[in-house]
């Protein structure tokens, strides 16, 4: 650019006092400098100046200088010329790299920055591009710098690459990118310098990510509901949601826990026998709570309320948990648990959608404990209906054999009427119970 404003600057000042004058200034400079080594070659041939050298020197001078001075001048105006087309395409292309909305950047074989456009300079938070040039585009990225440093490494050997990653900025917020880092080649096919073309992509990649998480909710949502319609017992019912939690959050481990005397670990999953025995009993709501809500503990060493079970929290490797309350008609019947491996925040969707996981959950247990009352019900009927065979064998036995009398014969019938009402009134009641559950 130096180079470039002097020659400017001289033509300027050639043109401000007129070609002529300059072609004149040229002639009268020639002659006299002419006529002065004439004058000289004259004295040492002949000893005298002479006029015909002199006249002869003039001549020649005079066209020759006004000759090469109208090249040199018509030269000059097209190197000009071309020199002004080169300064405006270079401007042009500068502002069409500074409009781009894309962050463009000039890369060396070796990953420097040559150059910027504005776009990268405003979301990378610098004020100028001389704040980036000269750094490493590795300076740049958040995490995974060996992906990055790959790619620079194969496109200064002339492979086009398209990398995705997540960038960091002068502030330290974080910034997901999609880039392409092209070779520039001369002629000669070498790599002179690499073209990096990227667009900001956090939003999209934000959306991306939600869209997988609820797609993994819903599939998990799906596994449980359809394990409740097709489980035979509750350990398979267990299972299945133990086995569907980490498809959805990514939990170190979970458990199940039922109300009997106390809680009680009934399934777990990814948590050890020394954690299960010194918790086990422990729970954050009253036995006789109405709607309880889940509670959540986003910091395990910072929080006090688990003060008398820290070290032991600790010890398992959990920093992090979340109490789901397992509920039937409106009272609580147990807890479900998740346990994170470091600390983290929830929000109101993550705690919804647990609340729905145990809702199903806890309709699955409450149909299933129903289903095997039940089945203890029509064992017991059944019981009581062979009895009451076994008393008519006994008493159609005792008529036939000893033929008791009228009031042996009364006896019996009584027993029997009030082994049968009693039969009739449980089936009633069990009746009754299933359908106002229903």
């Amino acid at each position: 650019m130096r180079h470039r404003e002097i020659f400017n600057k001289t033509i300027q000042r050639a043109e401000g006092t007129g070609k002529w004058y300059l072609l004149l200034y040229t002639v009268a400079a020639s002659v006299s400098l002419t006529g002065v080594i004439v004058s000289v070659m004259s004295i040492l041939f002949h000893g005298r100046i002479t006029a015909d050298y002199l006249i002869t020197g003039a001549v020649a001078a005079s066209f020759v200088s006004a000759i090469v001075t109208y090249m040199l001048l018509s030269i000059t105006e097209h190197i000009r010329r071309y020199s002004e087309k080169a300064v405006s395409a270079e401007e042009h292309c500068h502002a069409i790299f500074d409009s781009i909305r894309d962050c463009v950047c000039i890369l060396s074989p070796e990953g420097r920055f040559l150059n910027v456009n504005r776009t990268m300079c405003e979301i990378n938070e610098a004020q100028t591009p001389d704040e980036l040039i000269g750094k490493s585009c590795l300076e740049l990225v958040a995490d995974n710098t060996y992906a990055m440093e790959n790619s620079v490494k194969r496109a200064a050997q002339g492979e086009t690459v398209d990398i995705q990653y997540k960038g960091i900025t002068k502030s330290g917020k974080e910034l997901w990118w999609d880039s392409r880092l092209t070779p520039i080649k001369d002629r000669d096919g070498s790599v002179k310098d690499i073209l990096g073309i990227g667009r900001e992509t956090t939003k999209r990649k934000a959306m991306e990510d939600e869209l997988k998480k609820r797609f993994n909710q819903l599939h998990a949502l799906y596994t449980i509901v359809s394990a409740l319609s097709r489980s035979d017992s509750l350990n398979e019912i267990f299972d299945e949601t133990l086995n569907a939690i980490p498809t959805f959050t990514d939990v170190k481990g979970s458990s199940i826990l039922l109300f009997d005397s106390d809680m009680r670990f009934t399934a777990w999953k990814g948590i050890s026998e020394d954690y299960r025995k010194a918790v086990e009993g422990h729970s954050p709501w009253q036995p006789d709570e109405p709607n309880p809500s889940p509670i959540v503990i986003e910091d395990t060493e910072k929080d006090a309320s688990m003060e008398s079970l820290h070290s032991v929290i600790l010890n398992e490797g959990i920093r992090s948990m979340v109490f789901v309350p397992l509920t039937a008609g409106g009272r609580l019947m147990g807890k479900l648990m998740l346990y994170y491996g470091r600390p983290r925040q929830f929000s109101e969707d993550d705690l919804r959608f647990f609340q729905s996981v145990a809702h199903h959950l806890s309709l699955g247990i409450e149909h299933r404990m129903k289903d095997e009352k039940l089945v203890q019900t029509i064992k017991y009927l059944e019981q009581t209906r062979s009895a009451s065979l076994n008393i008519m064998e006994d008493l159609q036995r005792e008529i036939f054999n000893r033929g008791k009398t009228e009031d042996a014969l009364k006896e019996k019938t009584r027993q029997l009427e009030n082994l049968t009402k009693d039969l009739k009134l449980r089936v009633e009641e069990e009746v009754e119970k299933r359908m106002e559950k229903e």
